[in-house]
């Protein structure tokens, strides 16, 4: 008799242990880490400034230094298309859609490095020096990364990209800021 009394009390103890745990009902979370984060940043030829610029891998095993303060971030790049490259066949460019804050950034980068180059890193990894293209209009909230990306790397950027925006800022709001 007491054995009956003692296993149903522990039965409903066990299921309300196990259905109150954090880490065990968490079924089907959505991810909160951003991965596939997308920068533009300075490349840094003779670094002199150590608190902002920093050595960082490339995917060819060498590596170079980069000014940490980007130019543009995967918090404002709302989404991004693939688009197939012209110059290499079965490679893509992207077409970055933009928010207010990256338009502006892209606008400023676009000027002051229409002869140069910035790096574009891919969480923290360089992946390439690209030069970025002007925007053709200031009402234009999309540009064209060209950069070749192979077709895993674009595929994985495109499919980071709407979750990484939300992750930072977010559910995106439709409308322009206006008084």
């Amino acid at each position: 008799m007491k054995k009956n009394r003692i296993l149903n009390w522990f039965a409903p103890l066990l299921l309300i242990i196990s259905l109150c745990s954090c880490d065990t009902t968490d079924f089907g979370s959505k991810k909160k880490e951003p991965v596939y984060v997308l920068t533009l940043n300075d490349i840094v030829k003779y670094p002199r400034a150590q608190s902002i610029e920093k050595e960082v891998p490339t995917y060819a095993g060498r590596t170079i230094w980069i000014n940490t303060n980007a130019y543009l971030h995967s918090r404002n790049i709302m989404d991004i298309e693939m688009i197939p490259s012209a110059q290499k066949k079965g490679f893509y460019d992207l077409q970055v859609k933009l928010d207010y804050h990256g338009k502006l950034a892209w606008l400023q980068l676009s000027v002051s490095h229409a002869y140069g180059e910035v790096g574009l890193l891919v969480d923290g990894v360089f992946y390439r020096a690209i030069t970025p293209d002007r925007i053709a209009s200031e009402y234009e909230d999309t540009v064209i990364i060209r950069g070749q990306f192979d077709p895993v790397t674009a595929k994985s950027l495109k499919d980071n990209a709407k979750l990484n925006y939300r992750i930072f800022n977010g559910e995106p709001k439709d409308e322009p800021f206006s008084f």
